[in-house]
């Protein structure tokens, strides 16, 4: 619970109760976030849009896809191009890219129109040059990226800390570190 007011889902429509369980929004939306500083991303009609603590719109329903907050933006996609909204909906971050992730340890990992992955800060300069065939958020300081056919782990400056040998496990071993200090 969070704010006092919990996501509930009933069949395939969400909405929100307060902690003494009473519905306060409406179990009416395909799909919703949790609040961030009194917002929530939900999806109605087949679009994104979000509203407030009281269920009024404060984003309007216009984008195909948005994500929870995170470093104060969300995700958005619209026309098959992603960028990023801070909690009054203002675009921060032009949607220009191809793809995009969450914002993680203070960069959000990107696709530009030239299919190469990079990471941008929440201002959206790019901290990180977009060279990447893939690329994954960053755990702990480092971040698995595929660069020219070879799977490496970088630091949040982009060098080259090693290559991995199995992604898979490395992965699952970064997570259990983020878990396990």
């Amino acid at each position: 619970m969070i704010d006092h007011y919990a996501l509930v889902i009933e069949g395939t429509k969400r909405g929100f109760i307060n902690d003494s369980g009473r519905i306060i929004i409406p179990i009416i939306y395909d799909d919703a976030s949790l609040f961030y500083h009194g917002i929530s991303c939900v999806k109605h009609n087949g679009k994104y849009g979000g509203i407030n603590f009281y269920g009024a719109t404060v984003i309007p329903f216009e984008y195909d896809f948005a994500s929870n907050f995170k470093s104060g933006l969300a995700r958005v996609k619209k026309a098959e191009k992603w960028g990023f909204i801070d909690s009054s909906g203002t675009i921060i971050i032009p949607l220009q890219y191809n793809d995009a992730g969450e914002f993680s340890e203070g960069m959000a990992v990107v696709k530009t129109d030239k299919n190469k992955w990079g990471y941008i800060n929440p201002s959206g300069k790019f901290i990180i040059e977009a060279k990447y065939e893939q690329a994954q958020n960053f755990v702990n300081g480092e971040a698995v990226v595929v660069y020219k056919d070879e799977t490496i782990l970088i630091n949040n400056r982009g060098k080259k800390l090693k290559e991995v040998e199995n992604r898979e496990e490395d992965e699952r071993e970064r997570q259990e570190q983020k878990f396990h200090k």
